[in-house]
């Protein structure tokens, strides 16, 4: 969803920046909690060590009181209705109050020891096997492909000093198409990692990417984000 109208709140702007992150966000988990210039979220469970992705932003905007909503896809629809109006909102301390002329709405946070924490991400240089730029262009080549061919994910590879992007479908790859993106990209590791569309949770853009055996790195050159998303078992 993209956003065209720009929140006030009380003496500040909700920036379309983040309201496009928020909707971002809203794709990895349902639910989060912020406050000050930074919003984290996080898909999966770390107490079943089972966390598949880390996201984190920061924004223009400084919030002074903690935001904790249970659904962001309902807040955000909330805001679609509202539409291009002039909208103003009031970030309080157990709510968040839209209103537009004769209307307003208040949308009440919930507890938010119910939302789990959001852990800092740290890569040791050890274990990084390549790190390069992808642009939106090839980001987008590589959405398009997977869609038009139904494929599930992608490999990053070594191939004779070089990295490659090969999309295809590892369980009938003698009758699938095969589709190659050479990168400019020196390697002098060999690596052959395999990555899930449906994991590829990062918002449009051009990003520095690092790389290592169990993780994927991604850094906006656009804005202040990152996600840092598991990679996948090659499927069987």
């Amino acid at each position: 969803m993209v956003y065209h109208n720009i929140i006030k709140v009380g003496k500040m702007n909700i920036s379309k920046t983040t309201l496009d992150i928020l909707s971002n966000f809203s794709g990895i988990n349902q639910s989060i909690k912020f406050s000050g210039d930074t919003i984290k979220t996080i898909a999966g469970d770390i107490s079943l060590h089972s966390v598949q992705a880390v996201a984190t932003a920061k924004i223009p905007e400084n919030f002074e009181n903690q935001v904790a909503i249970y659904d962001i896809g309902s807040f955000l629809s909330l805001l679609r209705i509202y539409g291009d109006q002039n909208v103003s909102a009031e970030f309080g301390k157990n709510s968040v109050v839209l209103s537009s002329n004769d209307r307003s709405t208040t949308f009440k946070y919930c507890n938010p020891d119910i939302i789990q924490d959001v852990p800092d991400i740290k890569i040791n240089d050890e274990d990084v096997l390549i790190n390069f730029e992808l642009d939106q262009k090839v980001m987008n080549e590589i959405k398009k492909v997977s869609s038009a061919l139904n494929f599930e994910g992608f490999y990053l590879k070594s191939a004779k000093g070089k990295l490659e992007i090969r999309l295809y479908d590892v369980k009938s790859i003698s009758s699938t198409p095969e589709h190659i993106i050479k990168l400019p990209v020196a390697v002098d590791k060999d690596f052959d990692i395999y990555f899930e569309m449906k994991n590829l949770y990062i918002l449009s853009g051009n990003y520095n990417v690092v790389v290592t055996e169990n993780m994927l790195a991604f850094e906006s050159k656009d804005i202040d984000l990152k996600y840092f998303i598991v990679t996948s078992n090659e499927p069987v």
